[in-house]
């Protein structure tokens, strides 16, 4: 049986994947009838990625996934310990969550777009231009913090009943010992979730800032390529650096979309205990 679902999904991902594909060759098929040959058929795409990825211009790719995935990872992991954090003092202490709320709360609503704006603007002088090399660290941090931190919060605050009173009786709920050792280990699976909704997104507002910030003496990632190939009206290259940038993201995601289906299977859907 496990099998047969195995397969299905299998048959059903790579019929929506051909979906695709066939779409986009249509699309190119009708722009190339209007002598419009801005969109590349995919499997001109695919040779173009296979001469920037292993031939020309090669290393300047790489060097650009580098410099990207390392700015994704300097901000996810500082908006990971800071929401552990905070989301853990918010969940023990309800001052902490009121102080936090409006912080929190601006951090999702705020648009992105408008916070590389304003630190490109304040960044900008010629003595402060290398730290443009870290606004998309700061646009991740924004973006996985808040999901972050409430799945702290809520995992906490969740903990079964009696759980919760058997600690306060042995230890207190607020003690260190209760905290690691039980609250912790038990909002893990909307921790995990939190996870793995975040690092897509993170990744993908990454790309946003480098398209956004690029100017000489900033370091050259993803974003950057695709603004330059744009700006040279160099069309198929766009496409080629966008697919190497889902392929990217879908090797980064791949680990965090099994833990997902994981903890649904042990009972977990969108954070919320069944």
């Amino acid at each position: 049986m496990n099998r047969k679902r195995a397969l299905r999904t299998v048959f059903f991902v790579l019929l929506g994947l051909v979906f695709i594909i066939g779409l986009w060759y249509l699309a190119a098929y009708c722009l190339y009838a209007e002598n419009n040959s801005t969109l590349a058929y995919p499997h001109e795409t695919l040779l173009k990625m296979g001469e920037l990825l292993f031939f020309s211009g090669a290393k300047k790719t790489w060097v650009a996934m580098g410099w990207t995935t390392a700015r994704v990872l300097i901000g996810f992991c500082a908006a990971f310990v800071f929401a552990a954090l905070l989301g853990t003092l918010a969940a023990l202490f309800p001052d902490v969550k009121l102080f936090l709320l409006p912080s929190v709360g601006a951090m999702k609503a705020i648009p992105t777009v408008a916070v590389v704006l304003i630190l490109f603007g304040m960044l900008l002088a010629p003595e402060t231009t290398v730290y443009m090399n870290y606004i998309p660290c700061v646009l991740t941090f924004i973006i996985a913090f808040p999901l972050i931190y409430e799945a702290f919060r809520a995992g906490i605050e969740d903990e079964d009943r009696e759980v919760a009173d058997y600690l306060r009786l042995d230890c207190g709920k607020r003690s260190l010992k209760g905290t690691l050792f039980v609250l912790l280990p038990d909002a893990w699976p909307y921790i995990s979730l939190s996870i793995a909704q975040s690092v897509g997104l993170s990744f993908k507002t990454s790309i946003m800032a480098e398209v956004l910030v690029n100017i000489s003496g900033v370091q050259a990632g993803l974003g950057t390529l695709i603004y330059q190939a744009r700006y040279e009206a160099d069309l198929p290259r766009v496409l080629a650096y966008a697919v190497i940038a889902l392929i990217l993201l879908a090797i980064i995601d791949i680990p965090f979309v099994v833990l997902k289906g994981k903890m649904r299977k042990r009972g977990f859907e969108n954070g919320q205990r069944k």
